[in-house]
């Protein structure tokens, strides 16, 4: 009885030895998983906030989105960007030139009442040209129409290509025929601007 009464005391002490060292052991286990919880929480905030020092750019070539967050900028990369600005702008001069190239001021040119001469063979139109509009016209035409009985017979133009200021003028002298008597018959005169632009 004594030897089974020592067996259930030593099994007592061992329950109870085993016991304090487990319920430590578990404590300090469930402890360190606690921390390890606590500093990825801390990591991921870090991370979070070190990326939102940086822009983020979506990428949709795949099929899922890919969020990319951009490397510092090299020497090339810079010279490249201005290089895209550079050809951006330049696109945006051809629009504002083209524009400006295709618009017509020959509204805004008004001319004085004209003169006919005839001089060697030839029918000589003269007069001026007064520039109405509010920039510099340098490309200017100015064609003289003859006709006989309302019908139309003859058309011969001029070129004006020098700047003219506004509220400027510039006289012309339109030559109509070779001198070889090729002007048909005709009893009057009009002129007109037919182009009038900045280039």
């Amino acid at each position: 009885m004594s030897n089974q009464s020592s067996t259930v005391a030593t099994i007592k002490k061992g329950f109870f030895l085993g016991i304090g060292i487990v319920i430590p052991f578990a404590c300090l286990e469930i402890a360190s998983i606690q921390y390890a919880i606590y500093e990825t929480k801390e990591l991921g905030n870090e991370m979070m906030q070190d990326a939102t020092q940086y822009e983020t750019t979506m990428s949709i070539d795949y099929p899922e989105t890919i969020i990319k967050t951009p490397q510092k900028k090299t020497a090339d990369d810079i010279t490249a960007e201005r290089e895209e600005d550079t050809e951006l702008s330049a696109d945006n001069d051809f629009e504002e030139f083209n524009a400006d190239f295709n618009r017509s001021y020959d509204k805004s040119m008004k001319l004085s009442p004209h003169q006919t001469t005839t001089k060697n063979g030839k029918l000589l139109v003269t007069g001026s040209v007064t520039n109405n509009a509010t920039i510099a016209v340098n490309s200017i035409q100015i064609e003289a129409e003859l006709f006989k009985d309302g019908t139309f017979v003859y058309e011969c133009s001029k070129y004006i290509s020098m700047p003219i200021e506004p509220n400027q003028s510039e006289n012309y002298m339109i030559q109509c025929g070779c001198g070889k008597g090729d002007i048909p018959e005709f009893d009057t005169v009009t002129v007109k601007v037919t182009k009038a632009s900045r280039f």
